[in-house]
């Protein structure tokens, strides 16, 4: 795919706009994300001319957009209706594309297979995601294929997301069974982490270890934990604070693996005093 593509000005309004104006006007981009672009300072600067030819990043131009292809590990739909599609997402795969030209992300498969409504919250990057996993973490994802119960599930998500479960492997014989409380900061570069913290915090979360399966052979534990609300990072950093890190999870101390063993399991929803419940296979 190319990573520029030109355009021809044959009509220019104000003499004196700049091609940063003409930009922001044209595709409605924000001064920002015009900033954060490679463009050179004196080329946003200088004046748009009649039959000018501008070359301007494609990435900037189709930003917001999904691209149509998609390449990286295939998805799984395991669940489809009309108000529903529920994906088994593979590890190492983004949610929705950081960039147009990202082609390795659910809502690209979901373009590519011609599935799923994606026009529901048609000006966020996520659309009709009910909510986000990890980029190495697999499992469960829920897309609302209609704005109206999209707006009702995300605006009262505390009380429609009633149960999360996951699966994670650790090395040795994990924590006790149980509920874990902790508060969070941010930590590492630009916030990339989540630190346990021993005052209190705005941010807060409980983590509950259901079940602990310890294969002897291999000193591991497959950990069954559920969740009520959930934090960015929530359970590779309350694990890792438990001594149990993650096994494939690098970022928080856990040993290498070809992969993050955490996976979605369940998610159960309350839709308007109806439960409903989706859960695929453990990849381990």
């Amino acid at each position: 795919m190319q990573d520029e593509i030109e355009f021809s000005v044959y009509a220019v309004e104000k003499k004196t706009e700049t091609v940063a104006e003409f930009i922001r006007q044209t595709f409605n981009i924000s001064k920002n994300k015009i900033k954060k672009t490679h463009l050179a300072k004196k080329f946003l600067q200088s004046l748009v001319q009649h039959k000018m030819t501008l070359s301007l990043p494609i990435d900037l131009v189709n930003a917001g957009m999904i691209f149509p292809q998609f390449n990286g590990p295939p998805h799984i739909i395991i669940f489809q209706d009309k108000d529903f599609l529920v994906l088994d997402k593979k590890e190492q795969s983004h949610c929705h594309p950081l960039k147009f030209s990202d082609t390795n992300n659910c809502l690209s498969f979901l373009r590519a297979e011609n599935q799923g409504n994606l026009l529901v919250n048609p000006t966020a990057a996520e659309r009709g995601l009910l909510y986000r996993l990890d980029y190495a973490t697999s499992g469960v994802l829920i897309y609302i294929n209609s704005q109206s119960l999209y707006d009702y599930c995300r605006s009262n998500f505390n009380q429609v997301a009633c149960q999360k479960i996951y699966k994670a492997k650790v090395i040795g014989t994990g924590p006790s069974l149980g509920k874990y409380q902790h508060y969070f900061s941010q930590a590492g570069v630009k916030g990339a982490k989540r630190k346990i913290v021993e005052t209190e915090t705005n941010e807060s979360a409980q983590l509950n270890i259901l079940h602990t399966h310890y294969d002897k052979k291999n000193h591991q534990s497959l950990l069954t934990i559920s969740l009520k609300t959930g934090l960015r990072h929530q359970i590779r950093a309350q694990l890792a604070y438990l001594g149990f890190p993650i096994i494939g999870d690098d970022l928080y101390g856990g040993t290498p693996a070809p992969r993050l063993y955490l996976h979605a399991y369940q998610y159960d929803l309350n839709i308007h005093d109806k439960m409903i419940s989706f859960h695929g296979p453990c990849p381990f």
